[in-house]
């Protein structure tokens, strides 16, 4: 994430892989404007000290305000990740603006 330059960085899931990834990123001084994830009875509460959001909340945005996210999907199946970046690619996010992480 050296070249990292989008000015609202989210976690996608809540899951353990989500977790871990929020502290590290916290740890180094990221700035982490929240954690986006499709239960909704987590919307409203909060994951290591971050705000979990659903896709609606996004779905507001400009194309330039979309255009300053950068979204990390953490999970390890594949295929799941490919059905969120596709959702969020319909929202207006380029392929660039969504990596998907597993550990």
């Amino acid at each position: 994430m050296k070249d990292y330059h989008h000015k609202e960085l989210y976690i996608y899931c809540t899951g353990l892989i989500g977790k871990a990834t929020a502290r590290i990123l916290l740890d180094e001084g990221y700035k982490v404007a929240g954690v986006l994830d499709d239960n909704k009875t987590l919307q409203g509460l909060s994951m290591a000290g971050l705000q979990i959001y659903g896709l609606s909340a996004l779905s507001d945005r400009t194309k330039e305000e979309m255009s300053n996210l950068f979204v990390i999907v953490c999970n390890q199946k594949i295929m799941l990740f490919e059905s969120i970046a596709k959702r969020l690619q319909t929202m207006g996010l380029k392929k660039e603006q969504i990596v998907h992480i597993t550990y």
